[in-house]
Protein backbone atom coordinates (compact mmCIF):
# COMPACT_ATOMS: atom_id res chain seq x y z
CA UNK A 1 0.00 0.00 0.00
CA UNK A 2 1.22 3.56 -0.59
CA UNK A 3 2.53 5.71 2.21
CA UNK A 4 -0.21 7.62 4.02
CA UNK A 5 -0.10 10.61 6.36
CA UNK A 6 -2.43 10.29 9.39
CA UNK A 7 -2.80 10.94 13.14
CA UNK A 8 -2.24 8.06 15.62
CA UNK A 9 -4.40 7.26 18.64
CA UNK A 10 -1.82 9.08 20.74
CA UNK A 11 -2.32 12.25 18.70
CA UNK A 12 1.00 12.01 16.83
CA UNK A 13 1.17 12.99 13.17
CA UNK A 14 2.99 10.26 11.27
CA UNK A 15 3.55 8.86 7.81
CA UNK A 16 2.72 5.16 7.76
CA UNK A 17 3.49 2.37 5.34
CA UNK A 18 1.74 -0.99 5.75
CA UNK A 19 2.84 -4.23 4.07
CA UNK A 20 1.27 -7.71 4.35
CA UNK A 21 3.33 -10.87 4.88
CA UNK A 22 1.11 -13.71 3.56
CA UNK A 23 3.44 -16.53 4.58
CA UNK A 24 3.20 -15.49 8.22
CA UNK A 25 -0.45 -14.50 8.08
CA UNK A 26 0.53 -11.12 9.47
CA UNK A 27 1.39 -7.62 8.42
CA UNK A 28 3.98 -4.96 9.20
CA UNK A 29 3.35 -1.26 9.79
CA UNK A 30 6.14 1.28 9.77
CA UNK A 31 5.41 4.76 11.10
CA UNK A 32 7.69 7.78 10.75
CA UNK A 33 6.92 11.13 12.37
CA UNK A 34 5.79 13.66 9.81
CA UNK A 35 8.16 16.19 11.27
CA UNK A 36 11.14 14.03 10.36
CA UNK A 37 9.91 13.67 6.76
CA UNK A 38 9.00 17.31 6.22
CA UNK A 39 12.14 18.58 7.92
CA UNK A 40 14.20 16.81 5.26
CA UNK A 41 12.00 18.34 2.56
CA UNK A 42 12.42 21.78 4.12
CA UNK A 43 16.17 21.27 4.21
CA UNK A 44 16.14 20.42 0.49
CA UNK A 45 13.95 23.42 -0.42
CA UNK A 46 16.78 26.02 -0.67
CA UNK A 47 18.80 23.65 -2.82
CA UNK A 48 15.76 23.08 -5.03
CA UNK A 49 15.26 26.83 -5.42
CA UNK A 50 18.93 27.37 -6.31
CA UNK A 51 18.77 24.54 -8.81
CA UNK A 52 15.66 26.07 -10.40
CA UNK A 53 17.34 29.48 -10.67
CA UNK A 54 20.48 27.98 -12.23
CA UNK A 55 18.36 25.98 -14.69
CA UNK A 56 16.41 29.11 -15.64
CA UNK A 57 19.62 31.08 -16.20
CA UNK A 58 21.05 28.32 -18.41
CA UNK A 59 17.80 28.20 -20.36
CA UNK A 60 17.91 31.97 -20.95
CA UNK A 61 21.51 31.71 -22.21
CA UNK A 62 20.64 28.84 -24.54
CA UNK A 63 17.67 30.75 -25.97
CA UNK A 64 19.82 33.85 -26.45
CA UNK A 65 22.49 31.87 -28.29
CA UNK A 66 19.86 30.11 -30.40
CA UNK A 67 18.37 33.49 -31.30
CA UNK A 68 21.74 34.84 -32.46
CA UNK A 69 22.76 31.70 -34.36
CA UNK A 70 19.44 30.71 -35.95
CA UNK A 71 16.71 33.34 -35.81
CA UNK A 72 18.79 36.40 -36.74
CA UNK A 73 20.54 34.78 -39.75
CA UNK A 74 17.18 33.60 -41.08
CA UNK A 75 15.84 37.12 -40.60
CA UNK A 76 18.79 38.51 -42.59
CA UNK A 77 18.10 36.05 -45.42
CA UNK A 78 14.44 37.08 -45.37
CA UNK A 79 15.37 40.76 -45.63
CA UNK A 80 17.75 40.04 -48.53
CA UNK A 81 15.07 38.05 -50.37
CA UNK A 82 12.56 40.87 -49.87
CA UNK A 83 14.97 43.45 -51.29
CA UNK A 84 15.67 41.16 -54.23
CA UNK A 85 11.94 40.71 -54.83
CA UNK A 86 11.53 44.51 -54.76
CA UNK A 87 13.87 44.84 -57.75
CA UNK A 88 17.38 45.03 -56.27
CA UNK A 89 18.92 42.39 -58.56
CA UNK A 90 22.35 42.79 -56.90
CA UNK A 91 21.11 41.91 -53.41
CA UNK A 92 22.70 38.75 -51.96
CA UNK A 93 22.93 37.05 -48.58
CA UNK A 94 26.26 37.65 -46.80
CA UNK A 95 25.92 34.65 -44.45
CA UNK A 96 28.79 32.18 -44.84
CA UNK A 97 28.35 29.10 -42.66
CA UNK A 98 28.80 25.35 -42.98
CA UNK A 99 25.50 24.34 -41.37
CA UNK A 100 21.92 24.27 -42.65
CA UNK A 101 21.64 28.06 -42.38
CA UNK A 102 24.66 28.41 -44.65
CA UNK A 103 23.09 25.98 -47.13
CA UNK A 104 19.91 28.06 -47.11
CA UNK A 105 21.96 31.21 -47.76
CA UNK A 106 23.87 29.56 -50.63
CA UNK A 107 20.60 28.30 -52.15
CA UNK A 108 19.15 31.82 -52.09
CA UNK A 109 22.28 33.30 -53.70
CA UNK A 110 22.26 30.65 -56.45
CA UNK A 111 18.60 31.33 -57.16
CA UNK A 112 19.26 35.09 -57.19
CA UNK A 113 22.15 34.65 -59.67
CA UNK A 114 20.00 32.59 -62.03
CA UNK A 115 17.10 35.04 -61.91
CA UNK A 116 19.44 38.03 -62.38
CA UNK A 117 21.05 36.39 -65.42
CA UNK A 118 17.62 35.58 -66.84
CA UNK A 119 16.53 39.18 -66.31
CA UNK A 120 19.64 40.52 -68.07
CA UNK A 121 19.03 38.15 -70.98
CA UNK A 122 15.40 39.20 -71.16
CA UNK A 123 16.33 42.89 -71.09
CA UNK A 124 18.86 42.33 -73.88
CA UNK A 125 16.26 40.51 -75.99
CA UNK A 126 13.77 43.32 -75.43
CA UNK A 127 16.34 45.94 -76.44
CA UNK A 128 17.30 43.88 -79.47
CA UNK A 129 13.66 43.52 -80.50
CA UNK A 130 13.08 47.25 -80.02
CA UNK A 131 16.11 47.96 -82.20
CA UNK A 132 14.82 45.60 -84.88
CA UNK A 133 11.43 47.30 -84.84
CA UNK A 134 13.11 50.70 -85.08
CA UNK A 135 15.20 49.59 -88.04
CA UNK A 136 12.14 48.06 -89.70
CA UNK A 137 10.38 51.38 -89.27
CA UNK A 138 13.32 53.26 -90.78
CA UNK A 139 13.48 50.83 -93.71
CA UNK A 140 9.75 51.34 -94.25
CA UNK A 141 10.30 55.08 -94.27
CA UNK A 142 13.08 54.68 -96.83
CA UNK A 143 10.89 52.49 -99.02
CA UNK A 144 8.17 55.11 -99.15
CA UNK A 145 10.50 58.03 -99.69
CA UNK A 146 12.97 56.54 -102.20
CA UNK A 147 12.42 56.98 -105.92
CA UNK A 148 13.48 53.48 -107.02
CA UNK A 149 14.44 50.00 -105.76
CA UNK A 150 18.15 50.63 -106.13
CA UNK A 151 18.01 53.52 -103.68
CA UNK A 152 15.92 51.51 -101.19
CA UNK A 153 18.30 48.56 -101.16
CA UNK A 154 21.43 50.71 -101.08
CA UNK A 155 20.19 52.74 -98.13
CA UNK A 156 18.92 49.58 -96.38
CA UNK A 157 22.27 47.76 -96.42
CA UNK A 158 24.05 50.85 -95.13
CA UNK A 159 21.42 51.33 -92.42
CA UNK A 160 21.76 47.71 -91.23
CA UNK A 161 25.54 47.94 -91.14
CA UNK A 162 25.40 51.20 -89.19
CA UNK A 163 22.75 50.21 -86.65
CA UNK A 164 24.07 46.70 -85.90
CA UNK A 165 27.76 47.41 -86.36
CA UNK A 166 28.20 44.75 -89.07
CA UNK A 167 31.39 44.92 -91.10
CA UNK A 168 29.51 43.74 -94.22
CA UNK A 169 25.85 43.59 -95.27
CA UNK A 170 24.65 42.17 -98.59
CA UNK A 171 21.27 41.64 -100.21
CA UNK A 172 20.57 38.83 -102.68
CA UNK A 173 17.47 38.62 -104.89
CA UNK A 174 16.11 35.41 -106.43
CA UNK A 175 15.69 35.48 -110.20
CA UNK A 176 12.33 34.82 -111.84
CA UNK A 177 13.23 31.22 -112.67
CA UNK A 178 14.12 30.61 -109.01
CA UNK A 179 17.43 29.11 -110.03
CA UNK A 180 19.89 31.74 -108.85
CA UNK A 181 20.43 33.99 -105.85
CA UNK A 182 21.78 37.14 -107.47
CA UNK A 183 23.88 39.63 -105.51
CA UNK A 184 22.12 42.98 -105.73
CA UNK A 185 23.94 45.33 -103.37
CA UNK A 186 26.27 45.34 -100.38
CA UNK A 187 28.42 47.54 -98.21
CA UNK A 188 32.10 48.36 -98.53
CA UNK A 189 34.66 47.39 -101.16
CA UNK A 190 33.50 43.75 -101.09
CA UNK A 191 29.98 44.83 -101.99
CA UNK A 192 31.16 46.98 -104.87
CA UNK A 193 33.38 44.17 -106.19
CA UNK A 194 30.63 41.50 -106.04
CA UNK A 195 28.20 43.80 -107.81
CA UNK A 196 30.73 44.64 -110.53
CA UNK A 197 31.40 40.90 -111.02
CA UNK A 198 27.66 40.13 -111.20
CA UNK A 199 28.05 37.51 -108.48
CA UNK A 200 25.35 34.89 -108.19
CA UNK A 201 24.98 31.46 -106.62
CA UNK A 202 22.78 28.53 -107.64
CA UNK A 203 19.97 27.80 -105.20
CA UNK A 204 20.96 24.13 -105.31
CA UNK A 205 24.50 24.92 -104.14
CA UNK A 206 25.26 24.38 -100.43
CA UNK A 207 25.80 27.72 -98.70
CA UNK A 208 24.49 29.92 -95.92
CA UNK A 209 22.74 32.15 -98.46
CA UNK A 210 20.90 29.38 -100.30
CA UNK A 211 19.99 27.65 -97.03
CA UNK A 212 18.32 30.83 -95.74
CA UNK A 213 16.49 31.36 -99.04
CA UNK A 214 15.32 27.76 -99.48
CA UNK A 215 14.05 27.48 -95.89
CA UNK A 216 12.78 31.07 -95.72
CA UNK A 217 14.37 31.73 -92.32
CA UNK A 218 17.48 33.32 -90.92
CA UNK A 219 20.57 31.34 -89.97
CA UNK A 220 23.23 32.28 -87.42
CA UNK A 221 26.80 30.99 -87.73
CA UNK A 222 29.94 31.78 -85.74
CA UNK A 223 32.40 31.49 -88.61
CA UNK A 224 31.24 31.98 -92.20
CA UNK A 225 34.54 30.64 -93.54
CA UNK A 226 33.86 27.22 -92.01
CA UNK A 227 30.19 26.99 -93.00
Amino acid sequence: APATAYETFDGDNVVGLYSEIPTLGAGMLVEVPQSAVFNEINELLPFTVYLLLITTAILVIVISIATRTITRPIQRIRVASQRFADGDWNERSDIRRLDEIGQLSDAFNDMADQLANYNRTLEFQIQEREQQLLIASEVGTLATSADNLDDVISQTVNLLAERFGFYHVAIFLVDQAREWAVFYDGTGPAGRRLRWEGFRIALTAPSIITDAINHNKYRLVRNVDED
